[in-house]
């Protein structure tokens, strides 16, 4: 997907190397833009989400982690890490490949 989408309407990068950007770059945008709203401090990475669920009484979220946190929150945002995990197509015979494989 071009580097575009990667960005925040309300923060564009008009500098971005190329249209699909390496790794580093985006993790650098993302990084900057954490910092420069203050929000670095609120954020949590590689967690295990088991449950979520909102306690209408007290106005908060309500998190639960694998490993047995729970947190409580006024915002909830989804990051489910939807391009972390290389989805290769069902190929016969794909096992046996020896050369590079990309996706």
């Amino acid at each position: 997907m071009p580097t575009i989408t990667y960005s925040f309407g309300f923060e564009q990068n008009p500098d971005w190397s190329n249209l699909y950007a390496p790794g580093p770059e985006l993790k650098a945008y993302a990084e900057h833009c954490a910092k420069k709203y203050g929000i670095t401090a609120h954020l949590r990475y590689n967690c295990d989400v088991t449950k979520t669920a909102y306690d209408e009484e007290h106005n908060v979220w309500v998190t639960h982690l694998a490993d047995g946190r729970t947190f409580t929150s006024r915002y909830l945002v989804s990051a489910t890490g939807y391009l972390t995990l290389p989805q290769l197509p069902d190929i016969e015979g794909i096992e046996s490949f020896k050369g590079k494989k990309m996706h």
